[in-house]
């Protein structure tokens, strides 16, 4: 499968996706291409699938006719993404062209295996616990130094 990374795909993601032929719009001068003409440029080149975090571009262009597959990664996060690359490469097994699937889209819930956010929230409540820990632990410290000079 041809796979068109664009400027917010995480560059890591393609050590894994080894059996497809991945490129990056910076390798073919496409990373200052707005989504319109960059859809334009990887459908005439022969990509199949888009891989994007992009959360605008279902916004901004009318896909109902597009023949590229674009998979919408929830975070350009490689930390966070990189948990999750199994679902990417499953995601990836089940893609088709936009013009032939219900939606063109496979998103971020699928692949984190989440339920869908309506507030777009790109990373699960597991991923935030150590930073919930974190600030505890801060606020707890203050705390402490603060009653130990009274």
């Amino acid at each position: 499968m041809l796979i068109l990374f664009d400027h917010s795909t995480p560059a890591p993601l393609r050590g894994f996706l080894a059996e497809h032929a991945v490129v990056e719009a910076l390798e073919r001068g496409w990373q200052n291409l707005a989504n319109g003409d960059l859809l334009n440029a990887a459908e005439a080149e022969g990509f199949e699938v888009l891989i994007t975090a992009d959360k605008n571009i279902r916004y901004q262009q009318d896909l109902t006719k597009r023949k590229i597959a674009i998979l919408e990664l929830g975070t350009p996060q490689w930390p966070v993404l990189r948990q999750h690359v199994d679902k990417v490469i499953s995601a990836l097994k089940r893609s088709r062209p936009a013009a032939t699937s219900r939606s063109p889209f496979l998103e971020w819930a699928e692949i984190a295996g989440e339920p869908d956010r309506s507030c777009g929230a790109a990373v699960a409540a597991s991923d935030l616990l150590p930073l919930g820990i974190g600030i505890f632990l801060i606020v707890l410290i203050l705390y402490a130094m603060i009653f130990s000079y009274r």
